[in-house]
C-alpha cells in the first residue's frame, strides 16, 4: 500500500531510540556500530560476504502477507464504520509486526554460524548474542500532519 504525503502512518523496526550496539563485557567492536546498522548487515549480509544473508525481516514479512492483508482489510472496514479508531488500528499493525519478527530472531534464521563463531559467542543461536538486536525491534505510530 502506499502512504499518502503526511497521512498517519506506522514506522516499524529500529526506530532512532534504538541507539548503539553495546558488546557483550569484555569484547570492543572495531567501531562503533548502531543498532539499525547492524540489523541491516544481518539482513542483507555484510558487502565483505564476511556474515552471510539471514533475512528475519523481509523474510517474516513473505510469511505474515496473507494475515496482515486479511487484518489490514477488516480493520479498514471497522475504521470506516465507526467501530475502530484508525490509530489503535495501526498499532495493533505495529505490535503484530514487532512480534512476528522477534519470533523469526527466537526461532532462528539460517544459516548455521560457522564453528568458530560458535566458539567465541559461546552460542550457536543466530542474530541473538546480546539480544540487543531483538530487543530494539519497535514500532511508533506517527501522527499526520
Amino acid at each position: 500500500m502506499k502512504k499518502e504525503a503526511g497521512a498517519e502512518h506506522v514506522s516499524v523496526g529500529f526506530l532512532r531510540s534504538s541507539g548503539e550496539y553495546k558488546p557483550k563485557e569484555g569484547e570492543t567492536p572495531a567501531t562503533p556500530i548502531s543498532i539499525a546498522k547492524l540489523g541491516m548487515i544481518h539482513e542483507f549480509g555484510s558487502k565483505d560476504g564476511s556474515i552471510p544473508e539471514r533475512s528475519y525481516l523481509r523474510s517474516t514479512m513473505t510469511e505474515v502477507d496473507k494475515k496482515l492483508k486479511r487484518m489490514l482489510k477488516k480493520f479498514s472496514t471497522s475504521i470506516a464504520l465507526g467501530r475502530m479508531d484508525k490509530h489503535r488500528a495501526l498499532g495493533i499493525v505495529g505490535e503484530f509486526l514487532v512480534t512476528a519478527f522477534k519470533n523469526k530472531i527466537q526461532d532462528g534464521v539460517p544459516p548455521p554460524l560457522k564453528t568458530k563463531t560458535v566458539k567465541r559467542k559461546g552460542s550457536d543461536h543466530t542474530l541473538i548474542d546480546t539480544g540487543q538486536l531483538r530487543d530494539s525491534l519497535d514500532y511508533e505510530v506517527v501522527k499526520g500532519k
